[in-house]
């Protein structure tokens, strides 16, 4: 099985996947190609949006949560509703899982029981809802989806990579799913909600003040609170040339990393893609990124091919309310301009 390479460095994967050997019949001249493998589950690394922490708004009767973890949460706590709201309120994935280590004395004894169901339905109504996500989530083939954590081996694939990885096997039977019928039937949903039509994401957040930021970013008057992206990420358009796969902040303060997602591969020394990035409070000044090899993250020969490029996206300082970035992707080679263009706004401390 050949594995995409993905470098991780993160709480949720501090491991690099790796190519493991294909074991072949010596006696057959013919071999079967391999079947590629993606790990996912990191936020700044390719295939992120495979992972219940992706922002992207689900909606279910009066409820909205911003993540499909946050519902998922919410379901284990549906008889408290006062933890329910408080989850809902959450932006920060970091701050959830901190709230969680308080809660567990609220936790229903049949959890364990309910969650892989529930996981199942609340994994369909993200796709579901997100058009984009789904048609991102067919892109991937046939390949093997991994969802990497060292400490979820139910779910994940845990710390020595033999966890049951059922996320993974859910997107897979999804995704399955999907490719015979890309429009997605109706199902039974969770209990507890009652369905409400979809909706188009207007914004998502790509980062928020937390416990562990504040090393970083102070909580003081005038200091960076969030940052938002406009349309939200999970709209970004899965069948253009090239498209906003992912964006994150880094291990860095003031970083942000970015990644695209192309069709074909970037020819090296021609004038090929490129991510513009436009400084309102700086005149509009414009900073372009030429992508080349060396952004190069993953690959995947499938569909015609997915490459992702990624590349960090230093911010100013003295950034305020005022600010906003714009992000677009071009080709003049190719002939091609991705829409539409991302726009990023600020937040701070009153």
């Amino acid at each position: 099985m050949e594995a995409i390479e993905v470098i991780t460095n993160s709480e949720v994967s501090s491991e690099r996947s790796v190519t493991p050997t294909i074991d072949t019949d010596p006696l057959n001249d013919v071999t079967t190609p391999p079947t590629p493998a993606i790990y996912f589950g990191v936020e700044t690394e390719p295939f992120f949006f495979l992972s219940s922490f992706f922002p992207s708004t689900l909606s279910l009767g009066p409820h909205e949560f911003l993540t499909a973890e946050g519902f998922f949460q919410a379901a284990k706590f549906s008889e408290h509703p006062n933890l329910v709201l408080a989850l809902k309120k959450t932006k920060s994935s970091k701050e959830m899982l901190y709230k969680l280590q308080h809660w567990t004395e609220c936790i229903p004894e049949d959890w364990d029981e309910k969650r892989l169901p529930i996981m199942k339905e609340i994994q369909e109504l993200k796709f579901a809802q997100h058009k984009q996500l789904r048609a991102r989530l067919v892109q991937t083939g046939d390949a093997k989806l991994i969802y990497r954590s060292k400490t979820d081996s139910f779910f994940g694939c845990g710390q020595d990579n033999q966890g049951l990885n059922h996320l993974g096997r859910i997107l897979m039977d999804l995704r399955s799913a999907f490719q015979a019928c890309p429009e997605p039937q109706p199902t039974l949903l969770l209990t507890s909600f009652k369905l409400r039509l979809p909706h188009p994401d207007t914004s998502s957040t790509v980062w928020c003040a937390d416990n562990a930021s504040e090393k970083w970013y102070p909580h003081t008057k005038s200091s960076l609170k969030e940052i938002t992206i406009a349309p939200a990420i999970s709209d970004a358009p899965a069948s253009d040339s090239g498209f906003l796969h992912g964006i994150a902040h880094g291990d860095k303060p003031w970083t942000l990393e970015v990644l695209v997602q192309l069709r074909e591969q970037v020819k090296e020394g021609a004038d090929g893609p490129r991510v513009s990035v436009w400084y309102r409070r700086q005149f509009y000044r414009s900073r372009d990124t030429l992508l080349s090899s060396e952004h190069l993250k993953s690959s995947l020969t499938i569909n015609g091919g997915i490459y992702i490029y990624g590349f960090p996206l230093e911010l100013d300082q003295s950034c305020s309310t005022s600010e906003q970035i714009t992000i677009s992707l071009s080709s003049s080679e190719a002939g091609w301009h991705s829409g539409p263009e991302f726009k990023l706004s600020f937040t701070v401390w009153e």
